[in-house]
C-alpha cells in the first residue's frame, strides 16, 4: 500500500529542518496572514486548521499573528 506523501517520515522530518522547506512554510503563514488582514480578521482571533498536514504552518502562523489555534 502506497502511503500518502504528507505522511512519508522522510518528507515530514524534512519539512522540519531543511530550509527550503521551512521558508515555504513561511510564505504560506505570510499568505494566511494578509488573508486574515484582508477579511478584517482581528488580531486575537480564532484559527482552525483542518487536515493541512502536520501543522506546521499553523504553527508560524500563531508565531506571526497573535490568534489561538
Amino acid at each position: 500500500m502506497c502511503r500518502p506523501f504528507s505522511q512519508d517520515p522522510e518528507y515530514i522530518a524534512q519539512r522540519r529542518t531543511l530550509r527550503r522547506f521551512q521558508y515555504n512554510l513561511r510564505r504560506r503563514a505570510e499568505a494566511l496572514i494578509r488573508c486574515l488582514q484582508e477579511q478584517d480578521v482581528p488580531p486575537g482571533g480564532l484559527v482552525l486548521d483542518i487536515g493541512t498536514a502536520d501543522g506546521l504552518v499553523l504553527r508560524d502562523l500563531v508565531e506571526a499573528w497573535p490568534c489561538r489555534a
